[in-house]
């Protein structure tokens, strides 16, 4: 198994995962983990996966995402994820199936959730953040400390936390996770959009950064040698990370795109999410 992670924000959930994909013999190929559908009716639905069986995922995560555009409502969804799963899982008659697990992100009709499926048929509300994977083992201690308590931060804000909690987890399961990070946004509206590799790059960039002032900041604050409280300027550095951070933006200018919007539409580029319009300048 590799890494997921969905999360929540103010407005919606993101989902993400590595693009390392690794066999069951041990060999390791690049692909995508994370698909996107959208219904007429302006529901929006991504998936990402972590599985022992890469080729099996994403050909139910497609199966999934198929019966949600088809769900009616909230409890219409779960009904039939749960019968894509069982069917899927009773397939393999005697053989055990690989272990699959997912985390599906929907948004529309002014609500955004976010969902965890594991065949044959558990499905379970995720609240705030999870992570699914082998990389999820380094970074569940830390994880909730960043979504938690109810989040009411933006997107950007939610995808450079994200992008630590990737580059940890990359870091620290070098031999399961690794690759571009592929992250898929949904609002509650059903607006969607991919964010480019190259800025998940660049955030994660700045995450192992943070790693180093963290590491400085516990080397000095648990020594009792002068030297070592003289050996990093902590605040500099501290200022140097936060001036990047501030810097940073994300392409996501598709969330505000005609037709996606309320009628008494606030633009999410303005006003009360403030990283959203940084991110669009």
């Amino acid at each position: 198994m590799t890494i997921a992670i969905g999360a929540e924000f103010d407005g919606g959930t993101v989902v993400c995962a590595d693009t390392k994909i690794v066999a069951t013999d041990g060999a390791t190929s690049s692909g995508s983990k994370v698909s996107l559908s959208v219904t007429p009716k302006r529901m929006s639905y991504a998936i990402a996966n972590a599985a022992d069986d890469g080729h099996a995922a994403t050909m139910l995560a497609g199966e999934m995402t198929s019966a949600a555009c088809d769900s009616d409502n909230y409890g219409d969804l779960r009904i039939k994820l749960k019968a894509t799963m069982t069917a899927w899982y009773s397939s393999y008659g005697l053989t055990k199936p690989p272990v699959l697990q997912f985390l599906l992100s929907c948004g529309g009709k002014a609500t955004a959730s976010l969902l965890f499926c594991e065949p044959p048929n558990t499905v379970l509300s995720v609240s705030h953040v999870m992570a699914i994977g082998q990389g999820a083992r380094p970074i569940e201690p830390i994880m909730k400390g960043l979504f938690w308590p109810i989040p009411k931060f933006g997107v950007g804000s939610a995808l450079l936390r994200l992008a630590y909690l990737m580059q940890r987890a990359k870091s620290e399961e070098g031999s399961a996770c690794g690759g571009n990070t592929t992250a898929v946004v949904v609002t509650k509206h059903g607006a969607f959009t991919f964010v480019e590799d190259e800025e998940m790059q660049r955030a994660e960039a700045l995450a192992s950064k943070v790693d180093d002032f963290l590491a400085g900041f516990r080397k000095q604050l648990l020594s009792t040698d002068p030297k070592d409280a003289k050996a990093v300027d902590l605040k500099k550095h501290m200022k140097e990370v936060s001036k990047e951070a501030g810097l940073l933006t994300f392409s996501l200018d598709l969330l505000d795109r005609t037709g996606w919007r309320p009628k008494k539409h606030t633009s999410p580029m303005a006003g009360k999410d403030p990283e959203l319009k940084d991110s669009q300048e």
